[in-house]
């Protein structure tokens, strides 16, 4: 498999970043604009989220002519890289880039929290089962690889140089979003693709946020649901999905555009939130300096750390903005959840709509909310320039 590294420096560029193109699969909706229309209609997965296998196939087939699965040899991708893979493509077709063709100075950006893991669990079960001779080449390239399978596997089927891949649990989406932007900035790329993926539904991921108490308790009806900022955290269900933005250095008319965005850790307990929300808050200063934001889209994945994030949100910005959680219709989408949000955002800005039905302003503000395990936060803005 031939990968093209990036590490190519242009010239300083000063202008605003902004999303040209969006891409979004989840059990919600195929594409973009379908899970824009499926939260209008206040659709709610329960249980866990699963994109069916039959949708899968018909986005695969969609775009199969753009991109070259021949250079993945013999590899038979992970669930979540073909998830990253149609996720990609809606996105560059959405900016007019697919069409095109690749641009020599376009980076591949990645964000997961586990990377190929089915693939690598089915390697350990038949390592376990039957030896050596039981793992074939494919799930040893991808157990090999592990979470950069993702970004190589894109970079060949798309022949995009890679940037770099962003591990940072719940976090890591909206880190690879702010990477993507800085390497805009200071000229490393005049594109950027950032893609982030999860496919984590496994009894072993459910069981051990079962354990840790953040796995939602079925209710009266049997169904497990997410509802973020109850009072007392009952907890999320696990759901696959991926996402993909195209950014550039331009800001014209109708263009949405990212202004700042921050990233920044505390080191409080490796899996629960500050209670003080210190870093948090911090980085939510970080936006002060611009106007106030008419919503906030929150991490919020229905736990106690909900309302100490709600609590800091309001020390910061007072109670003005709006704020919601996709996750109350989406379940928690692990690493890719920080991208899903922010397209979601995006998609609240094209329709001058929150998803809770609230108008907003043809110059509407926005700031979207990304925490995971290991203290990591990551922050991302963005602005409707009508």
């Amino acid at each position: 498999m031939r990968i093209r590294p990036f590490c190519r420096i242009l010239a300083p560029v000063k202008q605003s970043v902004s999303i040209q193109g969006l891409g979004l699969i989840t059990p919600l909706g195929v594409t973009a604009e379908d899970n824009w229309q499926a939260i209008g209609a206040d659709r709610k997965l329960v249980d866990r989220g699963v994109v069916a296998d039959l949708h899968l196939q018909q986005q695969e087939a969609h775009y199969r002519r753009h991109f070259r699965l021949d250079r993945l040899e013999d590899l038979r991708p992970d669930r979540v890289i073909r998830l990253a893979l149609v996720a990609a493509c809606q996105a560059l077709a959405h900016a007019g880039w697919l069409q095109a063709g690749p641009e020599p100075e376009t980076a591949l950006f990645v964000a997961t929290s586990k990377g190929p893991i089915l693939s690598s669990l089915e390697a350990y079960r038949r390592l376990r089962e039957s030896g050596p001779a039981g793992v074939d080449g494919s799930l040893a390239w991808h157990v090999g690889h592990g979470p950069a399978a993702i970004a190589l596997a894109l970079s060949a089927a798309l022949d995009l140089p890679v940037h770099t891949t962003c591990v940072g649990a719940c976090a890591g989406a909206l880190m690879a979003v702010h990477r993507a932007r800085l390497a805009l900035l200071q000229g490393y790329c005049q594109r950027a693709l950032v893609v982030a993926a999860d496919a984590s539904l496994h009894p072993i991921f459910e069981k051990s946020f079962d354990n840790l108490g953040v796995l939602a308790k079925p209710e009266m009806d049997g169904h497990r649901r997410c509802h973020p900022f109850a009072p007392q955290g009952g907890g999320f269900f696990i759901s696959e999905g991926a996402s993909a933005i195209c950014l550039e250095c331009t800001e014209s008319p109708g263009q949405l555009i990212i202004e700042h965005s921050w990233t920044g850790a505390d080191a409080t307990h490796l899996v629960r939130t500050d209670p003080r929300a210190g870093t948090l808050s911090t980085g939510l200063k970080s936006f002060s300096t611009l106007p106030t934001p008419d919503f906030i889209h929150a991490h919020a994945a229905g736990t106690p750390g909900d309302l100490i994030e709600l609590s800091a949100i309001g020390r910061v910005f007072g109670v003005k903005p709006e704020v919601f959680s996709c996750k109350e219709w989406l379940g928690h989408a692990l690493g890719a959840a920080g991208l899903i949000s922010l397209t979601l955002s995006a998609l609240c800005h094209q329709h001058q709509q929150t998803l809770r039905g609230n108008r907003l302003a043809a110059t509407a503000r926005s700031i979207t909310i990304g925490q995971g395990f290991g203290g990591h936060i990551a922050l991302c803005d963005l602005k409707s320039n009508g």
